[in-house]
């Protein structure tokens, strides 16, 4: 299966995270395009934050990086929607594939999303699994809360719209993903 595949980056042409990634999609043969994301010195930065929806619901202020790689994001989410695609798969730049053959099986069944809207492909610290299912030979689970991070993971249209719905933003990505029912989308 050939979707669009997207990697984030703010890591200068030749730079060691750009070469790491590039790497990774060579080794497989997968098309791939950079997105350069933003700086926390972009102006864009100030004007998409809410501190008063931020202090009302949120644990914590973010940081102008934050708030940058959130726009880095967007722009990749509003570049998909522009592509016509039905499903996308998004890299932070630093992703690293442990294990090939569960990879290709999602790629290969990647437009088979019926029971989920964003798949992320890894976990940092897994949580107490409330449900657990096979999905095309691969398991995919559901926590209370979506695990935090956004290193790589697949989207449908769905949520790339209900995501871009949000004018302002007031948490980190990762938490938004954790709290997808406000959106209408199903992380799994």
């Amino acid at each position: 299966m050939n979707i669009p595949i997207y990697a984030l980056t703010i890591d200068p042409i030749g730079g060691s995270r750009r070469v790491h990634c590039h790497q990774e999609f060579l080794k497989r043969g997968l098309d791939f395009t950079f997105i350069n994301g933003l700086t926390g010195d972009n102006l864009e930065v100030d004007k998409i934050y809410s501190k008063t929806k931020n202090l009302l619901f949120s644990k914590r202020s973010l940081t102008k990086s934050e708030i940058a790689c959130y726009l880095g994001f967007r722009k990749i989410w509003k570049i998909f929607l522009d592509s016509g695609e039905d499903v996308c798969l998004i890299v932070e730049d630093d992703f690293k594939i442990v294990n090939e053959l569960a990879f290709k099986k999602i790629l290969n069944s990647s437009n088979d999303h019926n029971s989920w809207d964003i798949l992320k492909l890894f976990d940092f610290k897994p949580k107490k699994i409330l449900n657990e299912e096979s999905w095309n030979g691969v398991s995919i689970v559901d926590y209370k809360y979506p695990a935090s991070g956004c290193v790589a993971y697949l989207i449908t249209r769905k949520a790339a719209k209900n995501l871009l719905k949000r004018k302002k933003i007031f948490r980190a990505v990762d938490e938004d993903f954790s709290n997808c029912w406000e959106m209408g989308i199903r992380v799994r």
